[in-house]
This record gives C-alpha cells, structure tokens and sequence, in this order.
C-alpha cells in the first residue's frame, strides 16, 4: 500500500498536557519508497504558558531555555500549517499517546491515525520486565535492535527522523499495519 505517513515528536516542559510544548518535529515517511523527509520542525515559545527554566528537556538535550525565549514561535501562529499536515496524512508518533495528547489538549484535531510504532516495536524487541511481562520499548533500544548507529538527542527533529526510520524498518518486516491506516491521501500539501 503506497502513501504517506505523518510521524511527530514533541519535547515539553513537562508530563501533564497542560505544561508547555517547547519544540515540534515531523517526518513524512513514504511507504513506497521507505523514504523519511523532514517536513516541519520549529520552536516553541507558548505566550500562555510559563515554561520552567529547570525543565527535564533542557538538563537533557542541547535544547536551552534561552533558546526557546529568544526563538521560539508561538504555537497558535504555527497552527494552520500543522493542522494542515494532519488534515492531509495519517498521523502517528513514538508513543502516541503523549504526544497527541498535548497537541489535542490545545484543539488540534488529529482524525486520521495511524499505528503507534512503540506498541508494533513491543512484540519484535521482546524485552521482559520481571513483573509485568514485556515492555514498551524506548527509542533508543529500537535503534539498537535495527542497527541504526545513532543516539537519541531528545531533541524533537533527530528524534522524529529516528522514529522514522524505526517505521521504515516495521515496514521492511512487514509489522507495521499499513492495511489498518484509515484511507490513503495522495494530496501532497
């Protein structure tokens, strides 16, 4: 099945959807050709939230706070062209569900989705916790597994474009469900 497939990354200042989103990435992975193209990628500067200085992402990453202050754009100035790339592509994200949550949390709608490539990864790592069975794995441990010689740089591009490339290897395996992806959209935007 040809199409395109819109994966996202977000770096926030923090767990709860209501805390600041301060960096967005996406990829447009094509399933033809197992190409990953960057397509958005921007800073984020939230004029109604305030963001920490001391927040996890700027103790973890290369991303600073004066960054953001300085760079960052606000989100509601961005809205129209992200909305877009989800009106236009099914959607998806390593662990979805935090991601789209913040996006949701601030009225993006994101109807055409596609699988999460964590919970495909979960089965094919099949790495075991004691306890609880197998374990949703990070990113970091799917480059591992498919080779791709890269670290994780917590930052909301690199990120985005290694989770692509995680997708186009799901793919190679014939594990990522292209056939459960809501309708194909060929209007490229």
């Amino acid at each position: 099945m040809k199409m395109k497939i819109l994966v996202l990354d977000i770096e926030t200042a923090g767990l709860n959807p209501t805390e600041p989103i301060v960096e967005i990435g996406a990829v447009l992975v094509d399933t033809d050709i197992l190409s990953v193209e960057p397509v958005f990628h921007e800073l984020i500067n939230e004029t109604n939230k305030k963001i920490d200085p001391h927040a996890w992402i700027f103790e973890h990453s290369t991303l600073k706070y004066d960054e953001i202050q300085k760079e960052g754009k606000d989100l509601e100035d961005l809205r129209q062209s992200l909305q877009l790339l989800f009106d236009s592509y099914p959607a998806t994200a390593f662990n979805r569900a935090f991601d789209f949550s913040f996006l949701r949390a601030r009225g993006f709608k994101i109807e055409n989705v596609a699988p999460d490539p964590m919970f495909i990864a979960k089965d094919i790592l099949n790495i075991h916790h004691s306890y609880y069975g197998k374990k949703w794995p990070k990113v970091q441990e799917c480059l591992d597994y498919f080779k791709i010689n890269e670290k994780e740089p917590h930052r909301a591009l690199g990120d985005v474009i290694q989770e692509g490339r995680i997708i186009v290897e799901l793919i190679k395996l014939k594990k990522y469900p292209l056939e459960l992806i809501a309708g194909e959209i060929n209007s490229p935007h």
